[in-house]
């Protein structure tokens, strides 16, 4: 039987205590948790998720993603990529998207009722999945991608349109 006396063996535990310490640091992945409704009911308010960093070369549409902004962090949808162009008719009361009117409708194209704009380079254009009650680029306009931290592990595709993410649904 090995007995350590007592400064070394608070050494040894110190040291292992420290050094799993650093590897849970040093591990890419981290927790976070969505708060709020905008991506329901792909991701529930409250869920905990594990996310991973990314760099914009890593981005993709239909990644959900953490994005830092000065009023906080928010988690969203990528819908448009740089260079991506979105046609847009007016509902009366604001601009949308004819991805959330109805994929792929015939439009009059009247220049009061449409407009179609081309996401600008470094930029994205992100939706929650809980359109009617999410603050999106719909709001505040397109998001930049050295904005966005993160993104989610698990990708679910979108509830609300499964085929609004794919290469050939948009």
């Amino acid at each position: 039987m090995i007995h350590l006396n007592p400064p070394f063996a608070f050494i040894a535990k110190t040291a292992v205590s420290l050094t799993a310490l650093g590897l849970l640091y040093a591990q890419p992945y981290r927790l976070m948790r969505v708060v709020g409704q905008s991506m329901e009911p792909t991701y529930k308010s409250q869920s905990i998720l594990w996310t991973v960093p990314v760099h914009d070369t890593d981005l993709r549409k239909g990644d959900v993603v953490v994005i830092r902004r000065s009023t906080g962090t928010i988690v969203k949808r990528i819908a448009y990529m740089p260079g991506d162009e979105i046609e847009q008719v007016w509902t009366g009361t604001r601009w949308s998207s004819l991805i959330e009117v109805h994929p792929r409708s015939d439009v009059k194209k009247s220049k009061n009722l449409y407009r179609e704009l081309i996401v600008p380079h470094g930029m994205v254009y992100v939706l929650g999945d809980n359109r009617p009650v999410s603050m999106d680029s719909r709001s505040f306009g397109y998001v930049p991608e050295a904005s966005i931290e993160s993104k989610l592990v698990d990708q679910r595709r979108s509830a609300f349109n499964p085929n609004l993410f794919t290469n050939n649904g948009s």
